[in-house]
């Protein structure tokens, strides 16, 4: 799982982006990323999308919720 300060393995390479490449950033402060983040995973597994990306994700989602502070 990715932090600014840490990236992780699957995160998204900015300068590597084709030009006109569409991208869109989910962070720990949104009140739908875990949830998003999750949906995708389920999404990727059932696609065959890399098993350990899919790992990731989970790990992510996971690590969304407990960042994120009582409201």
């Amino acid at each position: 799982m990715g932090t600014r300060n840490f990236p992780g393995k699957f995160d998204v390479k900015l300068e590597k982006l084709e030009p006109d490449c569409p991208f869109f950033i989910l962070t720990g402060d949104d009140d739908l990323a875990a949830d998003l983040v999750e949906i995708w995973a389920i999404r990727a597994n059932a696609a065959g999308v890399d098993h350990d990306k899919v790992l990731e994700a989970y790990r992510c989602c996971e690590e969304m919720r407990r960042w994120r502070p009582e409201k």
